[in-house]
């Protein structure tokens, strides 16, 4: 790690994470986000079982966790602010279904799940600073989402998990839109 963020980080830890928001940047690598992503995660596929807004339930915990309400108008830069801090941690952990891996990230979760036009296109990618490029090591070889994406279109059988049209849409909009990128091109 570079020392510069070494320092940054030191220097985030001693405050409180709505001073830290308002200055627009946030420390990584934080356990309780990590923890705090797991929450998430988790409720994010109980209010899909139990068809609650699943838009809602996400962005109303997000907000309670940066601390601020949906009144700043600006609320949902806050939100992808806190997120693109911390993409890196947004790591869900427990297999849900034989699609899902035992830890994936919030974004390979919601298309094992089949759940991305609600947690994709209507809520992180709804925002067109959202980073789309979090690294997550899978068997010690880094992968991105437009990794995942590819993996999941080189599968022979494919469509009988995805609407391989709706997984090209998608790859294609990461890349077009988001600059997302495949791990070895970061």
């Amino acid at each position: 790690m570079r020392p510069i963020y070494l320092f940054i980080i030191s220097l985030l830890s001693f405050m409180p994470l709505s001073d830290v928001l308002a200055n627009d940047s946030v420390a990584v690598g934080d356990v309780k986000v990590k923890e705090f992503a797991i929450k998430l995660c988790t409720s994010m596929v109980g209010a899909n079982a139990e068809g609650k807004n699943i838009v809602k339930t996400m962005e109303g915990q997000m907000l309670a966790y940066i601390g601020i309400t949906r009144n700043p108008l600006n609320y949902k830069d806050k939100i992808i602010t806190f997120y693109n801090a911390n993409h890196h941690d947004f790591i869900c952990k427990g297999k849900v279904t034989d699609k899902t891996r035992e830890t994936e990230h919030l974004m390979k979760r919601a298309i094992a799940l089949s759940i991305h036009n609600k947690v994709l296109y209507d809520f992180l990618l709804n925002h067109p600073n959202t980073d789309v490029n979090a690294v997550e090591y899978l068997n010690g070889k880094p992968e991105t989402v437009v990794d995942y994406l590819d993996t999941i279109l080189a599968d022979p059988n494919v469509n009988r998990k995805y609407v391989i049209s709706d997984m090209k849409a998608l790859r294609e909009m990461l890349v077009d839109y988001f600059n997302g990128k495949k791990a070895i091109d970061l």
